[in-house]
């Protein structure tokens, strides 16, 4: 057994996750918007790298979130890279689009299962097939399948 006493001070906050790992995260982030400004794939990656090193120096002194900082540091150098790019339909770079939380309106779900899907396709297809260019044919085969079944089972007694 141990000698050592634990002080029953619990954690109040959890470890932070590791800079590499908060590095990786920003670094596909970026990537994945620029992709989606449709920047060219050399120039995508420098735009990464710089913002990433810029993070790091601003980070290392504060001891900020890299991938808030890395995201900050991305918009200034794509507003010197290109202004044309239009950064205002994207708002400020944000992670994932606005939530909109309505209402659900109450509606009774159909249950009546698959026999009636196949029954309304299967209706939709006779219908298909009885329309006027092809409705002669399917008669007339209906009319040879009476026919071939009048002449075996009448006939051959």
């Amino acid at each position: 057994m141990s000698s050592q006493k634990f002080s029953g001070a619990s954690f109040q906050h959890a470890p932070a996750p590791c800079v590499a790992d908060q590095l990786e995260t920003a670094h596909r982030r970026m990537l994945t918007y620029l992709k989606a400004l449709h920047i060219p794939v050399q120039k995508r990656y420098e735009l990464a790298a710089q913002s990433l090193a810029e993070a790091e120096k601003t980070c290392a002194h504060d001891g900020g979130d890299y991938v808030a900082e890395a995201m900050r540091s991305l918009e200034r150098l794509l507003r010197q890279y290109s202004p044309d790019i239009c950064l205002t339909e994207l708002g400020s770079l944000q992670a994932m689009p606005p939530l909109n939380r309505g209402s659900m309106i109450p509606v009774v779900i159909d249950r009546s299962g698959p026999f009636a899907f196949f029954f309304i396709m299967f209706i939709n297809i006779a219908g298909k097939l009885l329309r006027p260019p092809l409705r002669l044919y399917v008669l007339l085969i209906l009319l040879l399948a009476a026919a071939g079944l009048y002449w075996r089972y009448c006939t051959g007694q």
